[in-house]
Order: C-alpha cells, then structure tokens, then sequence
C-alpha cells in the first residue's frame, strides 16, 4: 500500500484455457483470447496453502501479448479491455424480459431461487451460467458476445437448449 493512496480490493483476470491442464505435464498450451477481470470479494483459509475465493466480475479483456520474462507464477499478459455496447436499444429491453422469465422458469424447476435475477438488461446478460448448466465452450461464446443484445439472444437460445435437468436448466 502507497501511503496517501486508498487501499483497494485486489482485482486479477481470469481467462479459461482453450488447450491443456491447469498443472501437471500437460500444462496450459492455449488460452481463449477473452478473459474478465475479478473483484476479490471474500476470502477464507482453507489450510495447506488452499484458499477460497468469490470473485465477482468486472470488465472484459482481449489478451494481447503475453509477458513471458515477468518473473510471476502467473500467466502475465498485456491487455485490450473491451467496451459494453447495448446493440439494438430498442431489442434489448424486450430481450431482456424475455430472458429474465426463462431464467426463474428455470429456477422453479430446479427448485433455486439463487442467485436473484439482476434488474439491468446487460447484468442479465451475464447471469446466464449462474442459472443454466453450462459446458465452458458456451459459457466463453457468452463472455465473447460483442454488445448486450448478442448475449440475451445466445442467453435465450441457451435456455431453450435441452431438457430440465437437477443440476440446472439445460443439459447441454
């Protein structure tokens, strides 16, 4: 901490891999290109070095070049953020609607009334894994959706996907 500078929770982006394991021999050959950045919201010490975390997403990046001499554990890369557009203002709305009663319709079949559904039409948008099972490849096509108004559409299309299922919505 810089004296005279607030203190800020610690935020770091998080990117799925496209190719390989997160450790071991088979280790990460392949990031996908979009990552967000987390928020750092709890903390708890789990022992033997192991920690759980709840993150809470931020802005969208574009990775650009990766640093490889930066010295860190981590995969260290400079960064493009991506800018929220809304798309069809007029569509987004009417979307979002939409979505929001897929969305507690898959709740009550699962019988999960958590998370509470967000009141914005692009925070919805993202809100779609909370609901709806899943696999990484959709949940990064969502990430990637260029405007809000992509990501309700493929939300949509998400949710209609597939059967119920006990462990969310749409079994993929």
């Amino acid at each position: 901490l810089i004296e005279g500078q607030e203190e800020r929770p610690p935020v770091f982006g998080i990117i799925a891999i496209h190719e390989g394991n997160e450790v071991g021999e088979d280790a990460v050959r392949a990031l996908h290109d979009v990552g967000c950045a987390a928020l750092l919201t709890h903390v708890a010490v789990l022992g033997g070095q192991r920690f759980f975390v709840i993150v809470q997403g931020t802005n969208r990046f574009r990775v650009g070049e990766i640093d490889r001499l930066a010295g860190t554990p981590y995969t260290t890369a400079q960064v493009h953020w991506l800018d929220e557009q809304d798309g069809d203002v007029s569509a987004v709305e009417l979307l979002a609607d939409r979505l929001r009663a897929e969305l507690t319709a898959c709740q009550e079949i699962t019988g999960d009334d958590e998370p509470e559904m967000p009141v914005g039409a692009r925070a919805l948008s993202y809100s779609v894994p909370l609901v709806v099972s899943l696999h990484l490849a959709d949940r990064q096509r969502l990430l990637e959706a260029p405007d809000t108004e992509s990501r309700l559409r493929l939300g949509l299309e998400l949710a209609h996907r597939g059967q119920p299922s006990p462990d969310g919505c749409a079994v993929p």
